[in-house]
C-alpha cells in the first residue's frame, strides 16, 4: 500500500533528513503502527470483500503528513545533529500518535465485522463446539468440552490406559461462558510453556490457531464483553500467522 511512498521508515526517513543513522523508538512504533493498519485493512478486504480506500487514504495521508514536515524541517539548515534528530524524533512521535489512533479505529470496524459475521446466526455453545474446533475439542454429554490438545513430545500420551491413549481434559460448559473459555485457554497457554524446546513446531501453530477460533466464537456468548474476546481472536491469529510465516517449509514437514 505504502511501497510508493520513499522513506517512510527508518532509516530511510533518517536518510531523508540527511542524518546516516536510525530515528530510533518513535520511527519503530510508526512502523509498527502502520504495518499493524495495513494487516487490519487487508483482512477486512479478504475477509469480508469489503472496500477499504477510505481508511487506506487515511493511513496515507498521515505518513504523507509526516513527511513534509521532516522535509520542511530538513529545508530549515539545522546543523547541530542532535538537535535536528530531537526534532525529527518529536515530528514521529506525533505522527505515531496519530497512526495509533487510526490503529484503534481500524481493529475496531475489523472487530465489529467478525462479531456480526460470528454471532449472526444464533447458535447452543454444545452446537458450534464440533463445527469450529475440529478435532481438538467436542462436546461430551450435552455440558462438557472435552479437550484433546496437541502433543508436546512426540509419544506423548496418558499412563494406564487402552485404546485411544491422547491427552484429554475435560471442561465443564459453565454460566458464565466466561469462566469455560478462561480454564480451557489457559490450560493449553500452561501446556506450552511446558513445551521442550524440541516439541513439534505443529504445536505451537495448531494451538493458537484454536485459541484464535475458541476465542472468535466465545465473543457470541459473553454480552457485553464481547471487543476483548474479538481482541483476544485477533491477537492468538497473529502469533499464528507470525509462526506460520518463520517457519515456512518446516511447519509443512510437521516438524
Amino acid at each position: 500500500m505504502l511501497d510508493d511512498v520513499p522513506g517512510v521508515f527508518s532509516p530511510s526517513l533518517a536518510r531523508l533528513i540527511g542524518v546516516e543513522q536510525s530515528i530510533g523508538a518513535a520511527g519503530a512504533e510508526l512502523k509498527a503502527a502502520i504495518l499493524a493498519a495495513e494487516d487490519a485493512l487487508q483482512r477486512i478486504r479478504r475477509e469480508f470483500n469489503r472496500d477499504v480506500r477510505d481508511r487506506l487514504d487515511q493511513v496515507d495521508a498521515i505518513v504523507v503528513n509526516a513527511l513534509e514536515k521532516i522535509d520542511v524541517l530538513r529545508q530549515e539548515g539545522i546543523k547541530d545533529a542532535n538537535e535536528l534528530m530531537k526534532r525529527a524524533d518529536q515530528i514521529l512521535a506525533r505522527t505515531a500518535a496519530d497512526a495509533r489512533s487510526l490503529e484503534k479505529t481500524i481493529k475496531e470496524d475489523l472487530s465489529t465485522l467478525i462479531f456480526e459475521a460470528e454471532c449472526s446466526i444464533k447458535r447452543t455453545i454444545q452446537e458450534t463446539v464440533p463445527e469450529t474446533f475440529g478435532g481438538i475439542a467436542r462436546v461430551f454429554g450435552g455440558n462438557e468440552i472435552v479437550i484433546t490438545p496437541p502433543v508436546l513430545y512426540k509419544g506423548e500420551k496418558r499412563w494406564f490406559c487402552i485404546g485411544d491413549c491422547r491427552i484429554q481434559t475435560e471442561f465443564r460448559i459453565s454460566q458464565p461462558y466466561s469462566e469455560t473459555y478462561f480454564a480451557v485457554r489457559d490450560y493449553l497457554l500452561q501446556r506450552l510453556d511446558q513445551m521442550p524446546d524440541d516439541g513439534p513446531i505443529n504445536t505451537v501453530v495448531s494451538t493458537y490457531e484454536f485459541l484464535g477460533a475458541f476465542a472468535r466464537r466465545a465473543a457470541c456468548f459473553v454480552p457485553g464483553s464481547e471487543q476483548r474476546y474479538i481482541a483476544e481472536h485477533m491477537d492468538f491469529r497473529d502469533v499464528a500467522s507470525a509462526w506460520t510465516t518463520l517457519l515456512g517449509d518446516d511447519l509443512g514437514m510437521g516438524r
